[in-house]
């Protein structure tokens, strides 16, 4: 009711998202703090609020192996931290990452492979691997239609 009358309380968005967290309902929790810190840029008590509900997430997201989503969570993170902490979560992100671009090797499919490059051109290592595996095997498929 609160926010309802006071749609740009930060501090009510805050509590609320407080009580989101207290019942595991994650997504909420980071949507209001989300809004909260919109209102209210400057807040670190918000800030901090968001960063711990968006790690919360994260590493439920790595348990999951849903590896995408925990990237995603990750660079939430990196925005929001200080930059001595920035390059501890790019980290983070390349092992990720090595474990997606594992499951493509395992796969050993083209579409899997285009895939991976669309959605991290610039992944360490990975990517330069995965352009070359697909030019390898578009050369491939040239030369069997060239046969045939």
């Amino acid at each position: 009711k609160w926010i309802k009358k006071y749609p740009n309380s930060f501090e009510a968005r805050n509590n609320l998202s407080l009580l989101y967290y207290a019942n595991d309902e994650i997504t909420k929790a980071i949507y209001q703090l989300g809004l909260a810190l919109k209102l209210e840029p400057s807040s670190g008590r918000i800030k901090n609020n968001l960063l711990r509900a968006l790690k919360i997430q994260v590493a439920i997201h790595d348990e999951n192996k849903d590896y995408d989503s925990a990237i995603k969570g990750f660079k939430l993170i990196a925005k929001l931290s200080p930059a001595k902490e920035q390059e501890k979560i790019e980290r983070q992100i390349e092992a990720l990452e090595d474990k997606i671009f594992e499951q493509v090797q395992k796969s050993n499919l083209m579409d899997e492979y285009l895939e991976f490059l669309k959605k991290y051109p610039r992944s360490y290592k990975n990517s330069d691997e995965a352009r070359l595996w697909v030019e390898k095997r578009q050369q491939i498929e040239k030369t069997e239609q060239l046969q045939f």
